[in-house]
């Protein structure tokens, strides 16, 4: 026996609506429905529309409020008198495909979670139909996936009316809406389930109606800023009452946006709550415009001063008028799937005063739309839209062309930074003088782990140790635009240790800080086919070749010769280890260990002779560059060869 859903429709003055939407419903294929109507005192004829549908359909219960209690109220009473084991929400103006129920409790049953979430929205204005487009997640995904909490949270749109919920998990949580409000309420709903739920499945399957109506609610309510307020201090309140705040990063989307005053009760309100706000930031999503709007609100004396005229403009002067302190550059390829985090990580930044650079290099999915999404939203945007592919090195290259800031700063689009970021990177270079300021790297696994990985100690004591974490780093703008330090543009991998080491060489002080974290999200690669993974391999040795270059040209005022030895050394291992996984040798590889004769050469022999293990390292390399290959592939593997043959030279130091 299927599962019963109960589909609960709050009405009021839809009559107009009802039937197209009651239709809808019981033409369902799902057959095990109970359509529970709360009649919310209705003035229209909808009343006698839903009497003469229960004639013809025995699953619809007509449930009549004695008084108008608003939609929360009828929503709930449609929960008390459910039984089903499904809890389903129909807007009265709306209606949805005949499959839709039957998909959504198939979602649900597979994936044995408390709600779904169906992304298939069709947006009906007038006679026109067109796909909705959702502000802050934007999937097609039959097969769906699960939303972590916070994404969960912040990036689906609040429409109660595209999820399924388990009934007893709204139950044993005693999830209601909350009564007397005026807009929004479906918010603090939305908030709290996801909250509770442990896992959201989400997915693409029938298409839901969603009518807009300029009679509406939210569409004849021009200024929003006392039920919003009141919606805000609700949510805050369960949110602090349960420390939740600290565990995960919330943005009240588009709710502090409103925070706009057209009068002066209005502008009292909303400068209580934008108070509250402020307070809480650290733990709050943003967007620039918003924290600047809020922070005026709090400092103003007026509600002339505070006028949302005022704030608009007093924006934009700001903007026009605005020093950068860091420019962020985001290369961005087919990364529309995590792109929304590592957004949201960056525009929500504590430090207002930056640039973000978004290089969207030809991407074919729907990176480019979410980018000119959030550019809509925050003007310190800026894309550059490449017309073909170019590569992370050219779009790096792109960003540093234009960026303004005093500090570069980098973030990879499948990544993303703790919200003070770049305010403790920015102030940490700034005390010391440096020229580059670390902060600590996080990897998150695939399977969800994090692992933290802190190398600041080492970095402490040689500026060259963070060589795998350089987008953990601010770099001051100066330092890159004076010694024309780019990407290397054609190498596929390794090309950002090249960029470091060029840094660090030229740096006059690297500051490390910890407790401020880069996520970066590592991916499993499983994809890449054999011949890729060789091609990679070159790319790689080709890096390194150009790295030992920089090493060998630097004046001695820039390295040490400690540290030149130690790198000489470390680049060498790297590149023979690379030689060793190559299964064929290419006249192009062939040159790469000729290269490591260059080291030889008179121009860099002092330099040679000042370190004795690098000398007595140097002595194994061969010469004959075919014989050395077909020598060390007699080894089962480079740690067997290096600890057999190299090791010992060393030792003998």
């Amino acid at each position: 026996m299927k599962s019963l859903v109960s589909v609960i429709i709050p009405i009021y003055n839809v009559e107009q609506y009802i039937e197209k939407c009651l239709d809808s419903v019981i033409n369902q294929t799902y057959k095990d429905l109970e359509i529970i109507c709360v009649n919310d005192c209705s003035p229209d004829n909808s009343a006698q529309i839903l009497l003469e549908y229960a004639q013809r359909d025995t699953r619809i219960k007509i449930v009549n409020r004695e008084k108008n209690g608003g939609i929360s109220a009828a929503r709930n009473s449609g929960l008390d008198a459910a039984a089903g084991e499904y809890i389903y929400f129909l807007d009265s103006d709306d209606w949805i495909d005949p499959d839709y129920i039957e998909k959504m409790v198939w979602a649900i049953e597979k994936n044995t979670t408390d709600i779904v979430l169906n992304t298939n929205i069709q947006s009906v204005l007038d006679d026109s139909i067109t796909p909705f487009v959702w502000k802050r997640y934007s999937k097609n995904l039959p097969e769906g996936e699960f939303l972590e909490t916070t994404d969960a949270i912040n990036l689906s749109q609040i429409m109660i009316w595209a999820h399924l919920y388990k009934k007893s998990f709204l139950d044993r949580y005693h999830l209601r809406f909350p009564e007397g409000y005026l807009l929004h309420e479906d918010n603090y709903f939305h908030h709290i389930s996801k909250i509770k739920c442990e896992k959201i499945f989400c997915f693409y399957g029938g298409s839901y109606y969603y009518r807009q109506r300029q009679g509406s609610l939210i569409s004849s309510r021009k200024s929003k800023v006392i039920p919003v307020a009141k919606i805000l201090n609700l949510l805050l309140d369960f949110y602090q009452q349960n420390d939740y705040l600290l565990k995960y990063r919330i943005r009240f989307a588009y709710l502090c946006f409103s925070l706009l005053p057209a009068n002066q009760e209005e502008f009292e309100v909303a400068q209580k709550i934008a108070r509250r706000i402020l307070f809480e930031k650290q733990y709050i999503y943003l967007t620039d415009f918003e924290k600047f709007a809020l922070q005026l609100i709090d400092k103003s004396v007026s509600f002339q001063e505070a006028s949302e005229k005022n704030i608009r403009f007093a924006y934009m002067r700001k903007r026009m008028k605005q020093q950068f302190k860091v420019s962020i550059i985001i290369p961005v390829y087919n990364s529309g799937k995590y792109l929304r985090k590592c957004l949201d990580s960056v525009c929500c930044q504590t430090l207002q005063d930056i640039e973000i650079i978004c290089v969207n290099d030809c991407s074919s999915d729907n990176s480019l739309d979410i980018l000119q999404e959030y550019a809509q939203f925050d003007n310190r945007i800026k894309i550059i839209n490449f017309e073909q592919n170019k590569g992370v090195s050219a779009a790096r290259n792109a960003g540093l062309e234009i960026a303004k800031g005093e500090y570069l700063g980098f973030v990879d689009s499948d990544d993303y930074i703790d919200l003070d970021f770049y305010e403790k990177l920015y102030h940490k270079a700034q005390d010391e003088k440096s020229d580059i300021a670390k902060a600590v790297k996080c990897e998150i696994l695939d399977s969800g782990e994090n692992k933290i990985v802190d190398i600041n100690s080492g970095v402490k004591e040689n500026k060259f140790n963070f060589l795998s974490e350089w987008v953990t780093a601010i770099y001051k703008n100066t330092l890159i635009q004076t010694n024309k330090i780019k990407f290397l543009v054609g190498i596929q991998c390794t090309e950002d240790i090249v960029f470091l080491v060029h840094c660090v060489l030229k740096a006059n002080k690297v500051s490390v800080i910890d407790h401020v974290h880069y996520y970066y999200c590592r991916h499993s690669n499983s994809l890449n086919s054999k011949e890729r993974k060789q091609e990679l391999l070159f790319h790689s040795i080709s890096a390194d070749n150009e790295i030992l270059n920089l090493l060998i040209n630097a004046p001695e005022s820039e390295i040490s010769e400690r540290e030149y030895g130690t790198l000489i050394v470390r680049f060498l291992l790297h590149i023979l280890e690379k030689i060793f996984l190559l299964e064929n040798l290419s006249e192009k590889q062939k040159n790469i260990i000729l290269f490591l004769k260059k080291i030889h050469e008179e121009k860099v022999s002092y330099l040679v002779e000042k370190n004795t293990i690098l000398k007595k390292f140097l002595r194994f390399l061969p010469d004959d560059e075919e014989q050395f290959f077909l020598y060390i592939k007699k080894f089962k593997d480079f740690n067997t060869f290096k600890f057999l043959c190299i090791m010992p030279e060393l030792k003998k130091v």
